[in-house]
């Protein structure tokens, strides 16, 4: 192809099995023509790479790229990044399926290239309907909250595959994903950098549609290195303290609210499913080296968190320990 695609979709592709053409299905049939589909071959040991030539024969826009040593996809989806060609960027997992119009909807509300990112899925507003608590909040500011609230709302809203990046905005700001053979929470990650780089609520479009199909199953489970959640973690929840410090929301109470129960939830997961490698440093000992964090937990109302009684227990123990730093109590 000699024409610049619209999009490039960045598929990094290992051992996909039988999820693989389902996959490929529904990129090469989306109703948006002038698209390419850059199928990252990480190394794959189970055919998944000769499903993807067999596809790229018939159909010159799948492009080949063979990493020469098993990159993870953190790393995958950067080669991806660097070959694309296309205007906007988008990105799918091996596995997923998406829904026939969903790149020409997310193209269209980028309103002729004029959007740094389109953010598609269905959101935070809709799940806590019942207290209407993101009404009031413009794009920018619903894209930033999205990400801190978990419990109820579909696994791939905190994902970067349902959204689309416009890519000189991603090259210019040198906004890559982290090496996931290190540490995991690349999306959050990638998706927080998106936010704090952009400058105006009106270069982010919101699609409220849930347009990309998340698929569950067994070989879901990550095989990285799971030490680096939780110092990942609170290095993602420093970064947001921040950037709701820079960002002018209605309710900052609100966003301290859903930063803290973003905290308390995620390293409670961790901590309960994962132990830290020897040498590195525990959860309590991390937070209790930061005051922000510290602050943020000790002053948190533990009841509005409407945890789970489990989580609730753990955030309670968690606040004391937090007031006993603050207060040099033993």
């Amino acid at each position: 192809m000699t024409k610049s695609p619209k999009i490039s979709i960045i598929l990094p592709i290992h051992n996909a099995g039988d999820y693989l053409r389902p996959c490929l299905d529904t990129l090469i049939n989306q109703s948006l023509q002038e698209i390419e589909i850059l199928c990252v071959l990480d190394c794959p040991t189970d055919g998944s790479d000769k499903i993807v030539e067999e596809y790229a024969a018939t159909d010159k826009r799948i492009v080949l790229i063979k990493n020469n040593h098993n990159k993870n996809i953190g790393e995958s989806r950067n080669v991806g990044i660097l070959a694309a060609r296309g205007e906007y960027i988008g990105f799918s997992d091996h596995d997923d399926t998406h829904k026939q119009t969903m790149y020409e909807e997310l193209y269209a509300a980028t309103e002729e290239g004029t959007k740094e990112a389109v953010f598609s899925g269905v959101f935070a507003q809709q799940i806590l309907s019942t207290t209407s608590l993101f009404s009031q909040y413009p794009p920018l500011q619903k894209a930033f909250l999205t990400l801190l609230v978990r419990d109820g709302i579909p696994r791939f809203c905190g994902h970067v595959t349902p959204h689309l990046y416009n890519r000189s905005f991603l090259l210019e700001n040198n906004i890559t994903f982290v090496d996931t053979k290190e540490t995991c929470g690349e999306d959050r990650i990638f998706l927080e950098s998106i936010i704090s780089c952009i400058k105006k609520e009106n270069d982010v479009a919101w699609l409220n549609k849930r347009l990309y199909l998340y698929r569950l199953h067994d070989m879901n489970a990550h095989t990285q290195k799971w030490y680096g959640d939780i110092p990942h973690t609170l290095n993602f929840v420093k970064k947001m303290i921040e950037v709701s410090r820079n960002t002018d929301f209605a309710d900052r109470q609100l966003v301290n609210h859903l930063i803290a129960r973003f905290l308390i939830q995620t390293v409670y997961t961790s901590n309960r499913k994962y132990r830290n490698e020897p040498g590195e440093k525990d959860y309590k000992t991390l937070i209790k080296e930061d005051k922000a964090l510290c602050n943020l937990i000790a002053y948190a109302s533990i009841l509005s968190l409407r945890l789970t009684i489990p989580k609730t227990l753990f955030a309670i123990r968690l606040k004391y320990i937090c007031r006993s730093q603050l207060y040099n109590r033993n």
